[in-house]
């Protein structure tokens, strides 16, 4: 192939490579999330039956919500800077090829 093309192929790379790795850290960080719900509200429900009170599921996964909200920074943590430092490297992906478009069609000649 040309130089050009292989050129793009590497510029290409980190950009997707930055996706697929928020992507993933993002689906980890939600499936973590869900599942310590999922985890909360069974033991709500079946600590409820140890005392003799019968709890809705709904009222259960309302209340589990609630407390993964302030347990899951605590827990997730390290889970959820990776998400911050990929959407953060996403980010200055898109800035970066916003301000080449930008010089572009004014003319300027982009340094690669």
């Amino acid at each position: 192939m040309t130089d050009a093309s292989d050129k793009h192929a590497e510029t290409a790379d980190p950009a997707s490579s930055s996706m697929g790795k928020l992507a993933r850290d993002l689906g980890l960080y939600t499936l973590a999330r869900f599942g310590m719900v999922a985890v909360l509200a069974v033991v709500i429900i079946f600590g409820a039956k140890i005392f003799g009170v019968a709890v809705p599921v709904l009222i259960a996964l309302i209340f589990a919500v609630v407390l993964s909200l302030p347990l899951s920074m605590l827990f997730f943590k390290r889970l959820r800077i990776r998400v911050n430092e990929d959407i953060a490297a996403v980010d200055e992906r898109r800035r970066r090829d916003k301000a080449d478009l930008r010089a572009k069609l004014r003319g300027e000649d982009v340094a690669e």
